[in-house]
């Protein structure tokens, strides 16, 4: 098999930043979206593009300030009930999927959830 030519990874991150963030739902607090254009915004949305940009190499941790870390970790916390579960879990997803999903945006965000949880005890 070949190849054509070498691809621009930096070129890929852009055009791929500039999706994302055009999903960005600019009337909520940061880290709010949409799963696509016309979409409201969901958990997975905010979990998916937290968890693409880290993999795309960024460190949220430091790329963010402290006040949209922080915006962002609540925007998906709003999402948790206080026994540990989460709301706006597409139906074909458990608890326990959510929850994992929820661990890495959180860490990647360099922040934690607002209620402990039983789901793996």
């Amino acid at each position: 098999m070949s190849f054509s030519a070498p691809m621009d990874l930096a070129a890929v991150r852009a055009v791929f930043a500039a999706h994302l963030a055009s999903l960005r739902d600019p009337a909520v607090a940061a880290g709010a979206y949409r799963g696509g254009s016309g979409h409201r915004t969901d958990l997975y949305a905010s979990l998916d593009v937290a968890l693409m940009r880290t993999v795309m190499g960024e460190e949220l941790a430091t790329s963010l300030s402290p006040a949209e870390r922080r915006a962002w970790a609540d925007h998906i916390n709003a999402h948790q009930r206080p026994d540990g579960t989460f709301t706006d879990v597409f139906t074909h997803h458990s608890q326990l999927h959510a929850h994992g999903m929820v661990i890495g945006a959180l860490v990647a965000l360099g922040e934690t959830m607002r209620y402990p949880h039983t789901l793996y005890a």
